[in-house]
C-alpha cells in the first residue's frame, strides 16, 4: 500500500501514528525509525507509550501459553498489554491469548493425510515470519495479486519449497514467472495438483494473498468435512 502510505518506512510510520489519541495509552514493538516517529506523536499529544520488553510484566503472557509462531506470540504480548491497560483480568486475558487465530492466519487443515497450512501473507516481511516457523521441504502453492510483490515474495518461499505450484488470486492474472513452475490459473485446480505432489504426512503451504486465501479457505473446509462425515 505504498502508492497510499508512502514510499518510506518513515512516512508509513507516520500515516499509521495519526491513529494516535490523545491521552489515550499506545503500545508498541516497533524499533528504528519507526519508533522515533511514534515516540515524537506520543509527546507531541501527550499519549503514554508502552515499548514491548521481557522485563516489563505488563507484556508477560500467562504460563504455559502455546504460542509456537513467533509473529502470533509478539501480537500476542502487545494484546496482554493492551488488555492489563484496559483493566481486563488475568482470566480474561488468558481466555483472549489462548483463542484460536483468525482465519488465514497460519490456519491448519488435515487433508488426505496431508497437513494444510493456509495464511493471507502477501510482503516479503510477513512471509519471511511464516517461512521462519515451518520445516523446509514443504510443498508451495502460491498466488499473488499483480500489483503486489509477488516476485519478491516468491523469492522468500521458493527456497525451502520441495515443490512449487503457482497460481491465479482475486481472478487476475498473476503476473509470476510461470514458465519455472508448474502453473494452473485455476486455484481450485491448482490445490488438486498440489496436494497430489505433497507426500502423506507431509506439508502443503497455501500463501501469497488474502483472495487465494479465502477462494480456498472453502474449498478445504469442504474436503475436512468429506473425511470426517460419518
Amino acid at each position: 500500500h505504498q502508492s497510499v502510505l508512502g514510499p518510506t518506512l518513515e512516512a508509513i510510520a507516520r500515516d499509521k501514528a495519526a491513529a494516535v489519541r490523545p491521552g489515550v495509552p499506545l503500545v508498541t514493538g516497533v524499533s528504528g525509525v519507526a519508533l522515533e516517529v511514534v515516540r515524537e506523536t506520543c509527546a507531541a499529544r501527550g499519549s503514554p507509550l508502552y515499548l514491548d520488553d521481557d522485563d516489563d510484566p505488563l507484556f508477560a503472557l500467562p504460563d504455559g501459553v502455546p504460542l509456537p509462531h513467533p509473529a502470533r506470540a509478539a501480537n500476542a504480548r502487545l494484546a496482554a498489554a493492551a488488555l492489563r491497560l484496559l483493566g481486563a483480568s488475568e482470566d480474561a486475558l488468558r481466555a483472549a491469548v489462548l483463542s484460536p487465530p483468525l482465519p488465514a492466519r497460519r490456519e491448519a487443515f488435515s487433508v488426505a493425510g496431508r497437513r494444510v497450512i493456509l495464511d493471507g501473507a502477501h510482503n516479503p516481511a510477513a512471509l519471511e515470519a511464516l517461512v521462519g516457523s515451518l520445516e523446509p521441504g514443504f510443498t508451495l502453492l502460491y498466488g499473488a495479486l499483480p500489483h503486489k510483490q509477488g516476485e519478491a515474495g516468491l523469492a522468500v518461499l521458493e527456497p525451502h519449497a520441495a515443490a512449487v505450484f503457482l497460481t491465479d488470486a482475486g481472478g487476475e492474472a498473476s503476473g509470476l514467472p510461470t514458465h519455472e513452475h508448474s502453473y494452473e490459473p485455476d486455484p481450485s485446480t491448482a490445490l488438486r495438483s498440489a496436494l497430489a505432489a505433497t507426500p502423506a504426512g507431509g506439508t502443503l503451504l497455501v500463501t501469497g494473498s488474502f483472495y487465494l486465501a479465502g477462494e480456498l479457505r472453502a474449498v478445504l473446509r469442504a474436503a475436512v468435512s468429506r473425511e470426517t462425515s460419518p
